[in-house]
């Protein structure tokens, strides 16, 4: 699993906490 690959699923699921924008 290459967190670089699926960044965009990252940024779905994990950055929900720091960018909230991301999460809506």
């Amino acid at each position: 699993y290459d967190p670089e690959a699926d960044g965009r699923i990252l940024l779905a699921k994990v950055d929900c906490t720091m960018e909230v924008d991301l999460c809506r």
